[in-house]
Parts: structure tokens; sequence; C-alpha cells
């Protein structure tokens, strides 16, 4: 579905020998304090990227906005969250009955980093039956089994000598990651960023 006001940045592809052109529109959705951010990819396939899924004081908004961009029932390839604040992650309910979500990439968290988010949610009011609670404690319970839950885990490179970062980086001419492909494996796998920037 698209909106009105849209820009597409076109970039061409070369695919066997012939021109393809392929759309790409990135929209920050306004949607109050919160986040809600997507991109499309259009062209031979059609792909959808959301990052984050939630307004603060304004779910109607994010509802609506949801509906807006997507088409009930539309294929989202990938959906990642940044991080586990309600203004973050209270559409993610929504988008996760709206639409088929494939793939989505979730922050892992220390069990007391968890906990102290826990609290925090009760002490604001959000009941430990509710979609939010339920989602961060143990997101595999509320997301359907058609998507697949990728959880990233974030390192400092400095700490880990160069042995140790081949664990986690192995790049070699036979790898799948020097290939370009995402290692993507069973529910509960672990993708390890690198967050230093040089």
């Amino acid at each position: 579905m698209e909106e009105e006001g849209e820009e597409y940045e076109e970039e061409y592809e070369e695919d066997e020998g012939e021109n393809q052109m392929v759309a790409m529109c990135r929209n920050f959705n306004t949607v109050g304090q919160g986040a809600f951010y997507t991109e499309s990819f259009r062209g031979k396939d059609e792909i959808h990227i959301v990052v984050d899924c939630g307004s603060l004081h304004n779910v109607p908004l994010i509802r609506s906005t949801i509906e807006s961009v997507f088409d009930k029932g539309e294929k989202i390839t990938a959906v990642f969250i940044s991080h586990f604040d309600e203004d973050h992650i209270n559409g993610l309910e929504y988008l996760l009955k709206y639409c088929s979500v494939e793939n989505l990439f979730l922050p892992l968290m220390r069990e007391e980093n968890k906990a102290l988010l826990l609290i925090h949610f009760m002490s604001i009011g959000i009941s430990q039956h509710s979609f939010l609670y339920s989602f961060v404690e143990r997101p595999e319970n509320v997301v359907g089994e058609h998507t697949r839950i990728v959880y990233v885990e974030e390192f400092d490179d400095e700490n880990f000598s160069n042995e140790e970062q081949q664990d986690y980086f192995p790049i070699d001419d036979d790898s799948e990651a020097w290939q370009g492909e995402l290692p993507f494996g069973e529910i509960g796998d672990t993708i390890h960023v690198n967050t230093v920037v040089d």
C-alpha cells in the first residue's frame, strides 16, 4: 500500500544483462513520542523492513499508521527492535496480528536487566498479563510460530583477542557470512554485533 507523498530513491541493478529498476522508500512515520520506521524495496520482489513499533501516548495512532502503510496480511521480511521501552514496542502486538512478520530481531538482555524492566513496567501500571510484559519476559510465548526470533547481543571488540573475534565473525572463503547471507538458525539464535566505530 502506498501513502501519498512517499518519495522513492531509485537505483539500477544488473540482472542477467538487463537493467532492473529497484525503488526504495524510507519513511519515518509520525506516531508522536515513539518510533515506527519503515523501508520498502520494490523491484522484481518486494521487501518490507520495520524498525521499532511504538508510540508512548497514542497507541490508536500507531495502529492506524500500520494500517495506512501495510495491507492486511502483507509480508514483512524483518522487524528490528532497538530496545524495549514502551514507546518502541507497544504497537508490535498489533503489527504481528495485522501483518505476516517473517523475522523479528531483538536485543539480547541479561536476566537482571530484564527483571528491572519488568519491575519498571509494573510500577507504571503495565499488567503482568499484558502483551508488553509477556513480550519482554519471554518473546517466544507471544510471537506467532511463523515468525523467527533472532537475538542480537552487543559487545565491544576491544575486549576480545583476534582468535576470539574469529569465533564470532568466521570470515573465510567458505563462510556463509562471506557470501553475504545471515546465518539464520533456530529460535533463540544470537547474532553478535560489533558496536565499536573506528
